[in-house]
Order: C-alpha cells, then structure tokens, then sequence
C-alpha cells in the first residue's frame, strides 16, 4: 500500500512542498502530465481526514 503523501508532508514538515508537489510529492495529472491538484485532494487529502475517528466520510 502506497504511503499517504499528505500525511508524509505533515509528519515531515513538508506541507508547503506537498501543495505545489515538489518531488515525491509531485502527483501527475493523467491528461496534461502537471501537478493535479485535484488528485492530491482525491488520493491524499480526503482519505487521511475520513481515518480520522467519528469523521464521517467527506463525500460519497
């Protein structure tokens, strides 16, 4: 299982690099090949809070 990347830049510090994806943070958009931001949200960012205990699930 893939580390969860947002998760990584918080335990290293490394917020500011995982929101523009800087290196190991970079997530390839599938139709133009930059940082996909979205994807960042829909990989990272919104499956590490929905972890968090009594969150109920962001979207559906």
């Amino acid at each position: 299982m893939e580390t969860n990347k947002f998760l990584s830049a918080i335990e290293h510090d490394e917020l500011a690099d995982f929101s523009v994806g800087k290196g190991k943070y970079f997530i390839a958009d599938p139709e133009y090949g930059e940082h996909w931001v979205l994807g960042a949200w829909l990989y990272h960012i919104i499956p590490a809070i929905e972890q968090i205990k009594g969150l109920e699930k962001i979207h559906s």
